[in-house]
């Protein structure tokens, strides 16, 4: 009997010589050494119609005929001779023309690079954002503008993967004013505007600059944003952001109502509204700050109250300090350790009701209630009712980088 071959009892009793693969049973059960060569998955995927008429004849419980065995045998016993020879020149474009041909695990050198697959390498950084402290803050990775084509719904995918609050791509700038294009994923949406993976992403471009103090205009889906970061020593930043401005209006009552009975409070001490820069923000202002953090959060409940809008619960806890907590119970990350999306529309909030002073800065405590201490600070200016000038800042913390490697061809 040729070597490589054994005897086994095949359809009917039937006695066959078969060959077998180096190490891998085609889909039939485990091994170290995977098959990466063309050659090898095409002549894999010629035997699956086969296969599946086989084992769909099974479920119907009708035996498969002889002719139809003797038919996949020969087919089979055909692709498995074309496998073993461009398995073996597999692992010889790996280990070299000394491969041992009856080497049946896979070489411990193994990598992409060396796989016939083409891969993408896609580096990226990691951030907390709004905190002075590494640990802290709402973490953030932004991934490093690359010439390989990522589409929305790799980019998407990527987002779920890092599953992360927000997930930034850095894209080419498409006009000579702009520093840097962005697209902003969360686990579950791309967003239009959000405000820590800006100041991340800035705080990271600032550290391709000589310069302590760098300003940034980078291009959202809802426009140009300045940033400008201000580096403190090592991987500490502090930066501040000009915000878009957002559009208001109060939320209908009965819903306001709704949105009430499931945080388990009676009432708000300003009228519940929502602000829209990009992302909608509902602002719910409770009696005492123990009140914002004894809340227990109905997240089913909250999404079908607020509308696809995310709540914002706060409470002043001395004239330009207030704790805050921020619902999103639409995604992953149902609370936010610090949103800078809806700290400027707050301070907007605060000065159009009398509670702040138009351009006075507020602080923000944040994140405590999902371990992640969060400090953010707000400035708005509001005109006739209307706000005019929204900035937004905190601190930046590079943590640390990474690189995803992905076969183009999944």
């Amino acid at each position: 009997m040729p070597k490589g071959q054994d005897r086994e009892t095949e359809c009917h009793g039937r006695e066959r010589d078969r060959v077998k693969p180096p190490g891998h049973c085609i889909g039939m059960g485990h091994s170290e050494w995977e098959p990466t060569n063309p050659y090898i998955i095409a002549s894999t995927n010629k035997m699956i119609p086969a296969i599946q008429h086989l084992l769909s004849s099974a479920a119907r419980e009708t035996r498969p005929t002889e002719l139809e065995c003797d038919a996949l045998i020969d087919a089979f016993e055909e692709r498995l001779r074309e496998f073993d020879r461009h398995a073996l020149a597999a692992v010889r474009d790996v280990t070299g023309d000394q491969a041992n041909p009856r080497l049946r695990r896979r070489p411990p050198t193994w990598s992409f690079d060396r796989m016939e697959i083409p891969v993408l390498s896609l580096p990226y950084d990691l951030a907390d954002v709004f905190t002075e402290t590494f640990l802290g803050g709402n973490q953030l990775a932004v991934f490093a503008e690359t010439n390989a084509p990522l589409n929305s719904d790799l980019m998407q995918a990527i987002a779920l993967e890092m599953n992360l609050s927000e997930t930034v791509f850095l894209l080419p700038a498409q006009h000579p004013a702009v520093d840097a294009r962005v697209r902003l994923y969360s686990t579950m949406t791309e967003i239009d505007f959000a405000g820590h993976p800006l100041l991340g992403t800035a705080a990271i471009l600032a550290c391709q600059r000589a310069d302590d103090e760098v300003a940034l205009r980078i291009e959202t889906n809802v426009g140009i944003v300045p940033v400008t970061v201000r580096r403190h020593g090592g991987e500490r930043f502090t930066g501040w952001m000009d915000q878009p401005l957002p559009q208001v209006e109060t939320v209908p009552r009965e819903q306001a109502a709704r949105l009430l009975d499931v945080l388990g409070l009676k009432t708000s001490v300003l009228p519940i509204t929502r602000y829209d820069a990009g992302i909608p923000h509902v602002y719910v202002v409770a009696d005492d700050p123990e009140t914002v953090r004894g809340i227990v959060p109905n997240f089913p409940a909250l999404g079908e109250a607020a509308v696809s809008s995310r709540i914002n619960v706060l409470a002043l806890t001395g004239p330009n300090t207030a704790v805050t907590r921020m619902f999103s119970p639409y995604g992953r990350v149902p609370e936010d350790p610090a949103c800078g999306s809806a700290a400027g529309p707050l301070a907007a909030h605060l000065v159009r009701h009398g509670h702040l002073a138009s351009g006075a800065q507020i602080t923000l405590s944040q994140g405590e209630a999902v371990g992640r201490p969060s400090t953010l600070l707000a400035v708005a200016v509001v005109e006739s009712d209307r706000p005019t000038s929204i900035q937004v800042g905190g601190g930046v913390c590079l943590v640390g980088d990474g690189k995803l490697r992905l076969p183009e061809r999944n």
